[in-house]
């Protein structure tokens, strides 16, 4: 069952479940194995594998395929138990020597003791801290702020530019109207002027009448021109608009397909922390 999801879009992870693994590891008894000096300690069979004698070139190989040493600050229980020191009291204290390396209980409990408080326990820690974090309302609230603020300022710029233009469309044609109506006041004043002088003076100037008639011919159509550059230019600003609009959406899609990234990165960082705690179960199990 998925779980639910807060308005930032990332998943309420269940916080209880991983304190309450990280109770049940700090609850855990140590390894109550007598150290009489007589016992052979042979580590238990991984899954899917053999039974590996604990020598030191088993040890040295262990250490180097560990998965756990590329963890920040962690250490190996391999790289613990396999160094110089150890090696050196293990050959003058151990019961019995053979061709290979034999430890002894109390040291692979002072091993297990040493993971579960220097490299297990802080691990869950951190990682129950980084879920806290990450899936706070808090965050979720910052995010959806923060969406909000830029698809904001991504309309205001918009807003503006689309203004811009429409304001410049306007002063143009504001300036064709005013042309046309003086050219108009011209004309009126002329004929005026025409029809007091008579007939005559009308015939004289009736060149210049047609001229200025073919004037204001040529300033209205100028003038139907403008108009219909204004109209697609407001057609022109509302397409750039509603293009820059898509891509605000698209990259809304990529910010929550990265979010989506970081939740499957993050339920897998869970699951080896998981497969960490039952391995770490299974060796304070073994007798």
């Amino acid at each position: 069952m998925d779980a639910p999801v807060n308005p930032a879009g990332i998943p309420a992870i269940d916080i209880s479940a991983a304190r309450a693994d990280t109770e049940d590891l700090n609850s855990l008894p140590a390894m109550s194995v007598q150290d009489d000096g007589t016992d052979q300690v042979v580590p238990g069979t991984r899954e899917g594998g053999q039974v590996v004698p604990l020598t030191a070139e088993a040890l040295a190989v262990m250490g180097q395929t560990d998965p756990r040493r590329g963890a920040p600050g962690a250490v190996s229980e391999w790289a613990y138990v396999s160094s110089s020191a150890h090696q050196h009291a293990s050959l003058a204290g151990s019961p019995q020597q053979h061709n290979s390396v034999q430890y002894s209980p109390s040291e692979i409990r002072n091993v297990a003791n040493y993971y579960q408080q220097n490299v297990l326990a802080p691990t869950l820690q951190q990682a129950v801290h980084v879920h806290q974090v990450d899936t706070g309302p808090a965050v979720a609230a910052e995010a959806e702020a923060r969406h909000r603020l830029i698809m904001a300022e991504t309309s205001n710029l918009h807003r503006e530019q689309f203004n811009q233009l429409h304001a410049q469309a306007l002063s143009g044609a504001a300036q064709l109207r005013l042309e046309f109506a003086q050219a108009e006041s011209r004309l009126q004043q002329k004929e005026e002027m025409l029809r007091a002088a008579g007939e005559s003076m009308a015939n004289k100037h009736s060149d210049e009448l047609s001229q200025m008639r073919r004037e204001a011919i040529d300033y209205k159509i100028k003038l139907h021109q403008a108009e219909v550059t204004v109209s697609d230019v407001v057609a022109h600003a509302e397409r750039e608009l509603a293009n820059r609009s898509r891509a605000s959406q698209d990259t809304v899609a990529v910010m929550n397909g990265e979010l989506s990234q970081l939740k499957s990165e993050m339920g897998a960082f869970m699951q080896v922390h998981r497969q960490q705690a039952e391995s770490m179960t299974k060796l304070h199990q073994l007798p």
